[in-house]
């Protein structure tokens, strides 16, 4: 009997200052990219996508599950790559994957015994993006769900968990990395400071594919939303306006 072939996975990340976009097939990552898209994210990520699609040998319609990140993070960023990978899938009727940036950080430290993992994201003055993890299974497990903290508040935070030691990792370590690690070891803890620059495309894929895999249902292509947890520090807009509709080579 022939075995059947490995599925493509499709995964995006589009949460932060740098774009990823990554093919897997089963477990393996094909190709993968990533670039700072300079405020420029809509004229570069399609482009982008159907140059890794055509480096992996394959058209959109061969792809047979997506992923996403769903932040949290720029809220225009992370709304354009939402947006885009909901129409794929709801166009081609294929499964979907929401994946939590915070999430996907975390699980860069997979095997890790004994620690908790605070990756944390910018958000505005003084505030960042956090969630905690312990990441010694294969799947990072979350024991405080991603919120906007100060840095008091989340040294309280992690000082509750009464771990071991603490590796705290993201885009935030390079403004509050050094300003954290003296308030968490003023707490008696032991710190480590990994400023990893962003959500990857690639772990964030593996993460969705393990649950493909698994046969898992996905998230709706209708109802999945970028998370949301701060709002914007800008007015409502008195204009609405949409998202032009992506389109791919196919």
């Amino acid at each position: 009997m022939t075995d059947s072939p490995l599925p493509y996975l499709l995964s995006i990340e589009t949460s932060g200052d740098v774009c990823g976009i990554a093919l897997l097939n089963g477990d393996d990552v094909v190709v993968e990219h990533s670039f700072s898209h300079k405020m420029h994210l809509s004229e570069r990520f399609i482009e982008t996508t159907d140059f890794l699609l055509k480096a992996g040998g394959i058209a959109l319609n061969d792809v047979s599950a997506f992923a996403v990140g769903i932040g949290p993070g720029s809220f225009t960023g992370t709304r354009i790559g939402v947006t885009t990978v909901k129409v794929w899938a709801d166009l081609y009727g294929k499964p979907l994957y929401g994946v939590n940036s915070l999430h996907a950080l975390a699980a860069e430290f997979t095997g890790l015994e004994g620690l908790l993992i605070a990756p944390i994201l910018p958000c505005r003055t003084d505030i960042v993006y956090s969630a905690l993890y312990t990441v010694s299974q294969l799947t990072p497990v979350c024991l405080a769900p991603a919120e906007a903290y100060s840095l008091e508040e989340l040294v309280q935070k992690v000082s509750a968990e009464s771990p071991n030691g603490v590796l705290v990792c993201g885009e935030g370590c390079r403004r509050y990395g050094e300003n954290l690690r003296g308030l968490l070891e003023a707490q008696g803890l032991n710190v480590s400071v990994v400023p990893t620059r962003f959500p990857r495309a690639g772990v964030i894929g593996k993460l969705a594919m393990r649950r493909f895999s698994a046969e898992e249902e996905g998230e709706s292509a209708v109802s999945l939303v970028p998370l949301y947890i701060a709002p914007p520090p800008i007015s409502t807009p008195k204009r609405s306006f949409s998202l032009v509709k992506p389109t791919l080579e196919l």
